[in-house]
């Protein structure tokens, strides 16, 4: 016989029973159910920290211990998780969505806000930290801006960022999750490119004047280095366009310093002509750069310490000078360039680096960093002008000129000293491509010490591969066994 019960019987359960019966709705721990986003969507989480992988391939925001409501959130976890900020926080309290499921409108003009946020914390992540010059407070949101240049700039470092964090190539086929990116990425590039055009071809007023106005030289520079660091095609011409545009207008004589962004801009693109055409053949280099004398180059290089190359001025006026004779050696006997690379080892010898910072025309911090990176730097100098002039097989006509092994040797001990400061290891790029041509004919250890500077550089997102390029040429040179400078480069490409 049956065991009857209340629901059979008919008979009305206790009023405390049927409360206990109740199901209560309580939030499991992160370790159990995963990150707040992932458990909205109903989907398994992998739990890694600071974002977890289902959220980095969907592009969401990543929720987890560090979600923006938690009563246990701070402001340092959270922008230890670099994605694009949700409107919740920072949007406007009348288009702040609710909690309803539905799409959430936002307001014209946002992406380029979360944009400005995005690159806000992008920063943020000891990236100044790095540099062994002062710090700069970040500008200011200006006015204006060029939505599809600037936002193309941004997509393309969430595309980097993306494939760091997946250790894949820089293709829409490789990158899970970022096909919708590169996509908008390109519609951003063509409607650019179309603006860019239409702008040039309708001149009002006096050319320069609107040049400026337009922001045209901000917009060529952002749309070169999108292009460059997704290692696409099409670059190298919008890098000419740009320096032709300044031989235009003589900009070098005149520069129009009441727009900051222009001048640092300007400074940028300088420094990687002048530094990319070191390190490729003679006949691969941006020739537009040479329009304008040294005199002039230096003067771009600008009055202020440039913190990604922290070359000293008087030593990066020695590198277009060495670029120019490189030039000029392709087409004559080297005899006829004697004279004027002993005067430019007499300039590189003059330079003190214990004095330069008592001596500059800048502020300079007072550190012992700043001597060290200073000394490798004129080693750095010393060393590209005897391999790139071909002169460490020539017979020594001055006593000015630099020993390639003695100078080999110092400029190796004092890159091992860096090793124990990130802030010098952050700019050692171009010292190591110089030095690796130097120890071609060398012993492993000091090729392992150079191959490690360089993977502790790459290993920052901000690095855009450039490391990893160059580690991939001298790698492929050293297996030649040639010792030349023209043996080790080939296509122009950016060293900082």
């Amino acid at each position: 016989m049956a065991k009857p019960n209340g629901r059979n019987s008919g008979e009305i359960a206790p009023v405390g029973a049927v409360e206990e019966s109740k199901r209560v709705k309580r939030w499991a721990p992160r370790r159990k159910t995963g990150c707040v986003t992932c458990r909205r969507r109903k989907v398994k989480c992998d739990e890694a920290k600071p974002i977890c992988a289902n959220c980095v391939a969907t592009r969401r925001y990543c929720g987890g211990p560090y979600y923006q409501d938690s009563a246990q959130a701070t402001d340092m976890i959270k922008d230890l998780a670099v994605v694009i900020p949700r409107l919740r926080e920072t949007a406007p309290r009348s288009v702040r969505p609710t909690n309803h499921r539905g799409w959430e409108i936002t307001p014209e003009g946002w992406d380029v806000v979360e944009a400005f946020e995005y690159r806000r914390l992008l920063v943020a992540m000891d990236v100044m930290a790095t540099r062994p010059a002062t710090p700069v407070s970040l500008a200011a949101y200006p006015g204006c801006v060029n939505s599809e240049s600037f936002l193309a700039r941004v997509i393309a470092d969430r595309i980097v960022w993306v494939s760091c964090c997946q250790r894949t190539a820089l293709s829409p086929s490789t990158l899970h999750g970022t096909r919708d990116l590169w996509l908008k990425f390109y519609d951003l590039i063509q409607n650019h490119l179309r603006q860019l055009n239409y702008d040039l071809t309708h001149v009002e007023g006096d050319f320069l004047k609107y040049l400026m106005k337009k922001r045209i030289f901000e917009r060529i520079c952002d749309l070169m280095e999108a292009e460059h660091i997704l290692c696409l095609g099409g670059w190298r011409a919008h890098f000419d366009g740009y320096f032709a545009l300044l031989n235009m207008f003589g900009i070098p004589k005149c520069i129009p310093t009441e727009n900051p962004v222009f001048v640092d801009m300007l400074r940028s693109m300088t420094v990687n002509a002048v530094i990319g055409n070191s390190v490729c053949r003679v006949d691969k280099q941006i020739c537009s750069i040479y329009e304008f004398d040294d005199a002039e180059l230096v003067n771009l290089f600008g009055q202020t310490c440039f913190s990604p190359f922290p070359c000293p001025k008087a030593l990066f006026a020695e590198i277009a000078a060495i670029n120019r004779l490189r030039l000029a050696a392709s087409m004559c006997k080297i005899g006829a360039i004697l004279p004027d690379a002993n005067a430019v080892f007499d300039r590189i010898n003059s330079f003190d680096p214990a004095t330069w910072k008592d001596t500059a025309e800048f502020e300079i911090p007072h550190t012992p960093e700043v001597v060290l990176v200073a000394r490798i730097f004129q080693l750095a100098v010393s060393l590209y002008g005897i391999l790139s002039l071909g002169l460490e097989h020539a017979d020594a006509s001055a006593p000015n000129w630099p020993d390639k092994t003695t100078t080999t040797a110092e400029i190796t001990m004092l890159m091992q000293k860096t090793l124990k400061s990130p802030k010098c290891l952050a700019v050692m790029t171009w010292p190591s491509a110089v030095a690796g041509v130097a120890v071609a004919d060398g012993p492993d250890a000091t090729r392992n010490l150079l191959l490690d500077i360089l993977v502790r550089i790459d290993s920052d997102v901000l690095a855009y591969g450039i490391a990893a390029h160059t580690i991939e040429r001298l790698q492929t040179f050293w297996l030649t066994k040639k010792t030349g400078w023209e043996n080790c480069w080939s296509d122009f490409y950016l060293l900082w």
